[in-house]
């Protein structure tokens, strides 16, 4: 008995592994491999003692498993060897062209974003807040300086004593900035070695 070609259940159009690939102009032995390397498995039902396909659904699978510069590559006609559609032509080069640029930018960020584990990059916004608060730090420290030394500079009668006097402070409050500040980047560097 030889087994049915197709079978309609629950309006859903059910065929056999043999029509399947007549259907999407592959092979039989194609489809079978399709069907052994899980690229069509949902589609799948067993009707009876044969195993059969739902068309509609097959042929879905077959679309999102497959490469579609592949796809009806064996039943090209000899005048289609010979003399190519250019319009085929271009847009599977057209597919091509955007797959590798879609890999070369998930290359980059994956690369982006193991830097950004590493430590190696830090978010503008990090960058941005931490500025502010040096910029605020270093403005309160000159302002605080005329409050501080008020009082001793009218004491101070020579011009050269005063500018002296200046001098010493203005480089004592940007030392003490600087120290501070190299603190602040050895204690981010050593959390980021944990």
């Amino acid at each position: 008995m030889v087994a049915p070609s197709e079978k309609h259940l629950d309006g859903i159009l059910y065929v056999n592994k043999k029509t399947f690939a007549e259907k999407i102009g592959r092979s039989y032995d194609n489809v079978l491999k399709l069907i052994k390397s899980g690229k069509i498995k949902k589609c799948l039902r067993q009707i009876g003692k044969n195993e059969m396909i739902d068309l509609e659904a097959g042929r879905i699978e077959f679309k999102e498993n497959t490469d579609p510069t592949q796809n009806r590559r064996r039943n090209v006609t000899p005048s289609e060897k010979e003399n190519p559609d250019p319009g085929k032509i271009e847009s599977i080069h057209n597919l091509n062209s955007e797959r590798a640029k879609k890999e070369h930018y998930e290359a980059k960020l994956s690369e982006i974003k193991l830097k950004e584990r590493m430590g190696e990059l830090v978010s503008a916004e990090e960058i941005v807040k931490d500025a502010q608060e040096i910029s605020q730090k270093i403005r309160n420290a000159i302002l605080n300086i005329p409050k501080r030394v008020g009082p001793e500079l009218a004491a101070l009668k020579d011009p050269f004593e005063v500018e002296k006097y200046l001098d010493k402070e203005f480089r004592n409050v940007l030392e003490d900035l600087s120290r501070e500040f190299e603190n602040i980047i050895e204690v981010d560097e050593g959390n980021e070695d944990e």
